[in-house]
């Protein structure tokens, strides 16, 4: 230990230059006295009581003083005040809760929200928000701390949730959306048909036949008729790919092969929904392709894959480097 390090510990030693510049600047703040910790809570104490009361007794004058600005009735405002739901907000004029039109409110369970020609911010419970575009009707179907669900009729959110996967879901009329914890616009026109685009993480789509497909960040797919959603395209999918696809879900004979054929692998995502929605007689097919696109895991082959049942991992693995590709 030097002569400078003795004065750091117990002041025997030289001192440094740099550290009496130091004491020499900090010395103002120096505290000599033993501290009165039980004076200074009191002290504190008393404080947050009087601003409270000042608060209290300006809300008060407010209350008795502030003149009403429009006709709208008290109630009207509070929409769903006292009931449990998601609180919203109006962006540029009032929008229709239960029918009242209000600039903010409470959508209670059951309740709908239709923004009109303006749009809200809408409070997805403490795990999430939505923007609600204008023309947008949505409604409130159950809030719990096991699950939320929401009905989108028509229009456009855009929807930004943090929390485990499956505690928020949003209806549609042409399938359910499944938040796995991302960001995403979804919209619904006036047919019922709707599309999603995803910003981050991953949701879950109603496909065919009950089967399910995941849409993961950079990727878009749509909501068909018949509560069937399409199968996702990444971002840049070539024009040929985007035409097989729509042709595999109207029906056309050599879409599938079509769809194998213009995939790229940037498109595995793709190929490995299309796995996952194909009848079992025709999934070899898929799986050869896919193993070009996107090698299996563990040097396996399709027929380890197949054999041992480990599609899932592999599917797992396409989609969560699909999610961190650039």
């Amino acid at each position: 230990m030097s002569k400078s390090d003795d004065y750091l510990w117990d002041r025997s030693g030289e001192r440094d230059p740099d550290v009496a510049r130091l004491e020499a600047l900090l010395s103002p703040l120096a505290h000599q006295a033993p501290l009165d910790e039980l004076r200074v809570r009191r002290a504190r104490s008393k404080l947050p009581l009087f601003i409270i009361g000042g608060v209290i007794a300006a809300a008060a004058v407010l209350v008795i003083v502030w003149p009403r600005t429009d006709d709208t009735p008290p109630e009207a405002y509070a929409c769903g005040a006292q009931a449990s739901g998601f609180a919203f907000t109006a962006r540029g004029g009032s929008v229709a809760c239960e029918g009242a039109k209000v600039p903010a409110g409470v959508l209670p369970v059951g309740g709908t929200l239709d923004t009109g020609a303006h749009e809200a911010e809408l409070a997805i419970a403490d795990i999430g928000s939505a923007r609600l575009s204008s023309q947008t009707r949505v409604r409130l179907d159950a809030t719990s701390a096991e699950r939320h669900q929401l009905y989108l009729e028509r229009g456009r959110m855009d929807a930004i949730v943090s929390a485990p996967p499956r505690i928020f879901a949003v209806g549609t009329p042409s399938g359910q959306v499944t938040d796995l914890g991302c960001a995403y616009t979804l919209e619904v026109d006036d047919a019922g048909a709707g599309s999603i685009e995803v910003r981050s993480g991953m949701v879950e789509l109603e496909a065919a036949n009950g089967r399910v497909v995941v849409v993961p960040a950079g990727a878009s797919a749509r909501l068909l008729a018949g509560r069937r959603a399409s199968l996702p395209l990444a971002k840049g999918a070539s024009a040929a790919l985007i035409a097989a696809v729509a042709d595999f879900h109207a029906g056309v004979g050599d879409a599938r092969d079509r769809v194998l054929a213009h995939a790229r692998p940037g498109d595995a995502i793709t190929v490995a929904n299309l796995a996952r929605v194909v009848a079992a007689d025709q999934r070899r097919p898929v799986l050869d392709r896919l193993m070009q696109l996107s090698k299996a895991p563990q040097d396996m082959t399709v027929d380890d894959v197949e054999e041992l049942d480990l599609f899932e991992m592999w599917f797992d693995e396409i989609v969560f480097a699909h999610i961190a590709a650039p």
